[in-house]
C-alpha cells in the first residue's frame, strides 16, 4: 500500500465512508499489486478512484484518461499548476508525499554511506538523469533534502506519523 492509498483510507475510515471502491478492499488489489495495474482498473471504472503518485499518473492526465480532483500535498505541484491542493480546497493539510531511498545493512561503515549518497545525488543532478526523473513529475533531491541525515530524520518521522493511522484503519503486512 502507497503512503498515498494509505492516506485516503485512513481518511476515508475517519470520516465514516464505506461508498468508494478502492483498491485496499479488494483481495486482487494486495500489496504487489503494481501501481500500473491499479491505474488501469481507474481507467476502465473497476474502481472509483486511486491514490496515485505523480510521476505514475501524469501522462494519463497529459493525455486526459484520467482527471485529477486534488493534490494531496501542503501546496501545488509545478507538475499539476492548475490542481488546487488539499489544503486550498478546504480538506486540511494533506501531506502524503512520497520518496524513495537507498537502503544499507545496518552497520555499514558511515564513510561508504556517505560514499553512496554523494555519487547517487550527483548522477540524479546529471542533465539526462534530472530531466527524465523531472519528465515523469519527480523532483530529484537537493540541499538539505538530499543528504543521509534529512533521510533518517524523515524515515523516524514518518514511522511516528504513520503509526496511528495504520492502528485506526486496522492495516498489517500479512
Amino acid at each position: 500500500m502507497t503512503v498515498v492509498s494509505l492516506d485516503m483510507a485512513y481518511r476515508s475510515f475517519r470520516g465514516g465512508s464505506g461508498r468508494l471502491r478502492h483498491p485496499p478492499r479488494y483481495a486482487a488489489f494486495n500489496q504487489t499489486s503494481s501501481p500500473r495495474f491499479r491505474l488501469s482498473s481507474l481507467i476502465s471504472g473497476i474502481i472509483d478512484y486511486q491514490c496515485a503518485v505523480v510521476a505514475v499518473v501524469l501522462s494519463q492526465i497529459d493525455g486526459k484518461t484520467i482527471k485529477p480532483l486534488v493534490l494531496l500535498a501542503p501546496e501545488r505541484s509545478p507538475y499539476l499548476p492548475n490542481i488546487a491542493s488539499s489544503s486550498e480546497q478546504g480538506l486540511g493539510r494533506f501531506d502524503a508525499a512520497t520518496w524513495n531511498a537507498l537502503f544499507l545493512p545496518k552497520g555499514t561503515p558511515p564513510a561508504i554511506v556517505q560514499k553512496l549518497n554523494t555519487a547517487t545525488v550527483a548522477a540524479m543532478q546529471t542533465p539526462a538523469v534530472r530531466d527524465r526523473l523531472r519528465s515523469i513529475g519527480a523532483e530529484p533531491p537537493t540541499g538539505e533534502r538530499a543528504t543521509v541525515e534529512y533521510m533518517v530524520k524523515t524515515v523516524e518521522e514518518d514511522q511516528i506519523k504513520w503509526a496511528e493511522p495504520i492502528r485506526a484503519a486496522k492495516i498489517s503486512a500479512d
